[in-house]
């Protein structure tokens, strides 16, 4: 009858949306990402003699036509497009990457995470390194959140998760080799970072455009 097949319709609908979230959910740039196990070289099929790696997120390559839907999208394209005008071929992996990387061909080498500090040892003496966060040192906040968490507690009666922890593993005799790192926020967030660098740049946070729904939720 009509109404079965408007029934088998709507139901294959729902099928074909799940199946497409599920797959989506898994190309993304997290630690259970498909993306950890892809690198992009030479993202701009450029031919300079100098290379840059860029270790922070792939989505945004990998999907060049997605909508600017977190500030980190906006930061990265940015970098590379920078890199690429200052004469570099681009190849970008995402802070979670899993893969193996030939630390010996760049020349710059920019990002965060474990995929960026274990090449810091293994990169040219001429290679410059900086590490890109866009947080306070976890150093910082975890206590913070923490105090956070306990005094929700004291008010009400309940212990929220640790949701907002960050188990990013900063290695300081690692992080000495860097040559510098930018900082993304106030000056408190760069003074989370004295001392572990050589030198530490603060940048404002980048902007997204603000929608109407969300400028009138509070």
């Amino acid at each position: 009858s009509h109404e079965e097949q408007a029934a088998i319709a709507q139901l294959a609908e729902k099928m074909r949306s799940y199946a497409q979230k599920e797959y989506e959910s898994r190309l993304y740039d997290g630690p259970e990402g498909l993306l950890k196990e892809i690198r992009m070289e030479n993202i701009f099929s450029t031919s300079f003699s100098k290379k840059a790696l860029i270790v922070y997120i792939l989505s945004p390559f990998y999907y060049p036509e997605s909508e600017i839907s977190h500030t980190n999208v906006r930061e990265v394209r940015a970098m590379s497009d920078t890199l690429r005008e200052l004469g570099y071929d681009v190849d970008v992996v995402n802070s979670y990457y899993a893969g193996e990387v030939d630390a010996g061909r760049y020349d710059l080498l920019i990002g965060f995470r474990r995929p960026f500090e274990e090449l810091l040892p293994r990169v040219r003496k001429e290679c410059i390194s900086v590490y890109y966060t866009t947080e306070a040192s976890p150093y910082f906040a975890n206590p913070a959140e923490l105090k956070r968490i306990l005094y929700f507690e004291e008010r009400n009666g309940r212990r929220l998760s640790y949701e907002r922890q960050n188990h990013a593993c900063l290695d300081l005799e690692r992080l000495q080799l860097a040559d510098g790192a930018i900082c993304i926020g106030n000056d408190w967030a760069l003074s989370t970072y004295r001392g572990m660098f050589r030198r530490c740049f603060r940048q404002n946070v980048s902007s997204t455009e603000l929608k109407r729904d969300a400028a009138h939720k509070a």
